[in-house]
């Protein structure tokens, strides 16, 4: 019984920390598309909204994964589920957005990369 609680323990710890990490990566990417667009000549500032707002869903990951910890220790794996869900689904809806402001702002000459044929070039290790 000891043994199964603390690789309980070990499996909970494990998902927290890879949370956390994805959670500073993605404030990271957040920042710094934040920072590339602000010195990106005509974006709308519909635009800069948008991105304002992965913050917002940010906090609401890091609320979902507190919730996780409580589940997890809780011993209620349909919940942990649910909540591992949860998280990357709203980590792919930023992904998602980000990808079709980049190509928005490709399209209409706003940001340039050295691969233009690569909507993602620059982003993609930022994002994911």
């Amino acid at each position: 019984m000891s043994e199964n609680k603390n690789e309980l323990n070990s499996l909970k710890d494990s998902v927290i920390e890879r949370l956390k990490g994805s959670f500073s990566n993605l404030e990271r990417a957040i920042v710094g598309a934040k920072e590339r667009l602000a010195v990106t000549p005509d974006v709308d500032n519909k635009v800069i909204d948008r991105i304002s707002q992965y913050e917002l869903v940010l906090d609401k990951q890091k609320s979902i994964a507190d919730a996780l910890a409580n589940s997890f220790a809780a011993g209620d794996f349909t919940e942990v589920a649910r909540q591992v869900n949860l998280i990357n689904n709203l980590s792919s809806m930023i992904i998602d957005d980000a990808k079709q402001i980049i190509t928005g702002l490709q399209q209409n000459g706003g940001i340039k990369t050295s691969e233009p044929e690569n909507d993602d070039f620059e982003w993609k290790d930022k994002l994911c």
